[in-house]
Parts: structure tokens; C-alpha cells; sequence
């Protein structure tokens, strides 16, 4: 072959390698971002997790040797307070180890009962985490009694950021305080959720991650 087919040649494989790089390097970064890896980190309505019933964004995401979902709820009352059990079910595509499966909480934790303003967070084991990389997920959030809604609606958007935004601030906080290690990143999980009041929430798209590598105390 020519030398300049070979220079040619050697280009094309260059840049064939380079785009690969990158698209790889994507892909990574946008699996970073999830670090659930499905579903866009949203919470349903009803068991079969269809994609027209996302409820609310999942902000937090608490990891360790302790952090299966019993100790986490028990941690989230200890730390921040909140020890009510009530409030409406959701579900979550979690990652089972081989393969997705749409699963119901497993707790949940309010600083209020069903008829107050309050904070909430729902609870999901995620069972494909073990040994030292247990995972469990949550939704934290501020949402207001309405007597006219079938609930709760979550705080609207506005210059302190939405219920959303409160609840993750509130579980930082309270973990932060309790000595956990708490970090950050974007999980670009954005989308505006229409309440029952007719307001609008969404989440800033930031995520905890919540080091809990002891139980309850």
C-alpha cells in the first residue's frame, strides 16, 4: 500500500478510535449521573411503573455496609426526626442483579401525619446492592396539606427551590449533623410534576449520596 493510503488509512483509524473514546467517555458520564441506571430516577403512581405515571423525582441515595432500607428509616428518624409511617404508595424500578423489577417502598418516614404540612421521604432497597455497597433509594420532599386534594401537594417552585428541593436539604442537613458523609452530583432528573393545587414542583436535578456505614444511634 501506498504510503499516503497508509497515512490516510492511519487517520481515519485514528479519529474511528477517538470517537469511540468519546462516546464511551458519554456514556459513562451519563451513567454517573444515574446512579440508579433506569427509569430517569422518577418514582411511580401505580404497580406496573408505566412511563406516563412518574410521581417524584428520586433525590437521595444513601450507600454502605449499613444502608439496607430498615436501617436507613430508622436512621431518617434518628437523624432528622421524622417517625411517621403514613402516606400514599409508590413504586420504583430498582435493580434486582438480573434485570429491572418495578417494586413497591419498602418504608417510609414524615416529620407529620396525613393531615399535616410536612417532610416525607419513601424508601426503596435496591437488591442487586450487597456487602459493602448497599443501596437504598429515596424521595425526599416538602409537601403541604390541601384539604381539597386527594393528599399532599409538594411545595411549588420558587426562589428557595421547590418541596423537592427543601426535602434533599433537609435530609443533607440532618445527616451532615448525625456525622454521616454526604456528597453531591447532578442527576439532571428535572422534570415539573403538576400538584393538586395546581402548582408546579421540580426538582434542581441534584442527588445525595449518603454514606451510612453503621446502624441506628
Amino acid at each position: 500500500m501506498p504510503v499516503k493510503l497508509r497515512k490516510i488509512r492511519g487517520r481515519l483509524l485514528a479519529a474511528m478510535v477517538a470517537s469511540a473514546a468519546a462516546a464511551l467517555s458519554l456514556a459513562t458520564a451519563a451513567h454517573a449521573s444515574l446512579p440508579l441506571g433506569f427509569s430517569g430516577n422518577y418514582t411511580f403512581g401505580s404497580s406496573g411503573c408505566p412511563s406516563n405515571n412518574h410521581v417524584d423525582p428520586v433525590n437521595v441515595l444513601f450507600r454502605g455496609t449499613q444502608a439496607y432500607a430498615e436501617n436507613v428509616a430508622n436512621q431518617v428518624q434518628t437523624h432528622a426526626g421524622w417517625s411517621n409511617g403514613s402516606g400514599s404508595t409508590q413504586w420504583l424500578w430498582v435493580d434486582t442483579g438480573s434485570g429491572s423489577s418495578c417494586r413497591q417502598m419498602n418504608y417510609q418516614r414524615a416529620s407529620g401525619g396525613s393531615l399535616d404540612s410536612r417532610f416525607h421521604i419513601r424508601l426503596w432497597w435496591i437488591p442487586a446492592s450487597g456487602g459493602e455497597h448497599k443501596k437504598t433509594a429515596g424521595d425526599a420532599h416538602h409537601e403541604d396539606f390541601i384539604w381539597y386534594c386527594p393528599g399532599h401537594a409538594v411545595d411549588s417552585n420558587g426562589s428557595g427551590g421547590s418541596g423537592f428541593d427543601q426535602g434533599r436539604w433537609a435530609i443533607r442537613q440532618a445527616f451532615i449533623n448525625g456525622g454521616h458523609y454526604v456528597d453531591s452530583e447532578y442527576w439532571g432528573n428535572t422534570a415539573n410534576f403538576h400538584q393538586c393545587d395546581g402548582d408546579w414542583a421540580a426538582s434542581n436535578g441534584n442527588g445525595l449520596l449518603v454514606s451510612v456505614y453503621h446502624t441506628s444511634g
